[in-house]
């Protein structure tokens, strides 16, 4: 089975290096991907993650993961369609909006988006990420939504490594929270929800 792991970084030294690195030590046989946006601007980390998908046509397995992990062990991909480091069964997304919480029931379980692994076969029938999507998340959710309304729901997987920075590189970007709810009321509007 050919399995292709692929990233987005925009710190090709502090994190792409060591994610390569520890990748190609642990698992030798597998395709890696480094999309560098500090080089080339990407609308969006689907965008990215799209492009990146498209340089291996090949690949059975796509696993899209943020840059700040470290590969521990050999990968192993679970008889799942969809699966994922750390699965939320919340089934809703809540954020704050102009000081007031806003609810948002997706009706379905969902994979956060630092690592996501799905069959090659999936991601071409849900057309990959939504390039509409900025930079600030949500993608992942919306991906889980459209593989939901397929019939099929992802799986957690246990993963075989440590992600670092755990969503704590957000909190450098100043836009982050502003663009998070840019693509939530997208996500609102392409669902209704």
């Amino acid at each position: 089975m050919k399995i292709s792991v692929i990233s987005t970084t925009f710190y090709p030294d502090k994190y792409g290096q060591p994610f390569v690195e520890t990748l190609r030590n642990t698992n030798p046989d597998m395709s890696v991907t480094m999309v560098d946006q500090s080089k080339e601007r990407y609308k969006s980390k689907s965008a990215a993650w799209n492009y990146g998908a498209s340089l291996n046509p090949d690949a059975e397995v796509l696993i899209f993961c943020d840059d700040d992990i470290l590969w521990k062990k050999r990968i192993v991909v679970p008889n799942a369609a969809l699966f994922g480091g750390i699965l939320l069964d919340r089934r809703y997304i809540i954020y704050n909006f102009e000081g007031r919480d806003i609810t948002l029931n997706t009706g379905c379980k969902f994979l956060e988006g630092w690592c996501i692994g799905v069959r090659r076969w999936l991601y071409d029938m849900i057309g990959g990420f939504d390039e509409n999507f900025l930079n600030s998340g949500i993608q992942d959710a919306d991906f889980c939504i459209a593989a939901h309304k397929l019939g099929i729901e992802p799986m957690e997987w246990k993963f075989p490594g440590e992600h670092l920075a755990a969503g704590t590189k957000f909190l450098i970007n100043p836009e982050h929270y502003k663009t998070r709810t840019k693509n939530i009321f997208y996500l609102r509007k392409k669902y209704n929800l």
